[in-house]
C-alpha cells in the first residue's frame, strides 16, 4: 500500500520495523487460516464416521478454500515484504541521529512482540495438529461410536510447528537485539535473510501440511 500509493521511500527505521510487522502479521494470518482448515477438516472425519457420508458441499468448500487461501497469504507475503524492502533502499538516506530516538526503540519493542504473537499461534496450532488423536477418543466416549485414527503421522508435524514457535522466540529475541544495537549506531536496516529464510520455512511446514491431509482425504 505504501508504494502503491507513491508516498515518498526513506531508509527509516521506523518504516522498515513497520514493514517487519506487517510480514509477521500476514504469517499470522495464514497460521490461522490452516488452523481453522484442520479444524473443518477434524469435523468432517467425524461427520463421516457418524452418518456414513461426506460433509455437505458447503463445508468442503469451506475447508479447503481456508486452506489454500491461508497457504497462498504465506507464499505471496514473501515478495510482498521483499518489494516493500526495495522501495525503502531507493529512499532518502536518514541522519544517524535521528535514528536514536525513543520513538525507534518503542518500535522495535513492538516488533519483537510481534514476534512473539507469532510463536504463540505456531505453538498453539502444533498443539491443535498434535492433540488430534486425543480429540477423537474424546468424540469416541462421548458419543460412543468407533472412529478410525489413520492420522499418527500428524503427530509429528505438531511437534514440528511447536518447535517452530519456540525458535520463533528464540530469532526475535536475537532479532530485537540486533534492532537496539544497529539503532544505537545509527545504521538500522531490516535483516533479510532472517526474514526471507522464516517466511519460507513457514510456508514449507504449512504445504506439507496441506498435502499430507489432502492425501488423508482422498483416502
Amino acid at each position: 500500500m505504501y508504494s502503491l500509493k507513491k508516498l515518498k521511500s526513506a531508509k527509516e527505521p521506523r518504516l522498515y520495523l513497520s514493514i517487519e510487522r506487517t510480514f509477521l502479521s500476514f504469517q499470522r494470518l495464514a497460521i490461522f487460516l490452516v488452523s481453522l482448515a484442520i479444524f473443518l477438516w477434524k469435523l468432517r472425519r467425524i461427520a463421516v464416521e457418524i452418518k456414513g457420508t461426506y460433509l455437505s458441499p458447503i463445508w468442503e468448500t469451506l475447508f479447503k478454500f481456508f486452506l489454500f487461501t491461508g497457504i497462498l497469504i504465506s507464499l505471496l507475503s514473501i515478495p510482498s515484504f521483499m518489494l516493500m524492502l526495495k522501495f525503502l533502499e531507493e529512499g532518502v538516506e536518514v541522519d544517524p541521529k535521528e535514528v536514536v530516538d525513543p520513538r525507534i526503540y518503542m518500535a522495535g519493542e513492538r516488533t519483537f512482540l510481534s514476534w512473539i504473537r507469532t510463536a504463540i499461534g505456531l505453538i498453539v496450532f502444533g498443539f491443535v495438529i498434535e492433540k488430534f488423536e486425543f480429540f477423537l477418543e474424546e468424540v469416541k466416549s462421548m458419543l460412543n461410536i468407533p472412529i478410525k485414527s489413520g492420522t499418527k503421522s500428524l503427530h509429528g508435524f505438531g511437534i514440528l510447528f511447536i518447535l517452530l514457535g519456540l525458535i520463533t522466540i528464540i530469532l526475535g529475541l536475537i532479532n530485537f537485539y540486533r534492532t537496539v544495537k544497529r539503532v544505537e549506531q545509527g545504521t538500522y536496516k531490516t535483516n533479510t535473510s532472517l526474514y526471507l529464510f522464516y517466511g519460507i520455512a513457514l510456508f514449507l511446514s504449512c504445504l506439507l501440511v496441506a498435502l499430507y491431509i489432502l492425501k488423508i482425504v482422498v483416502w
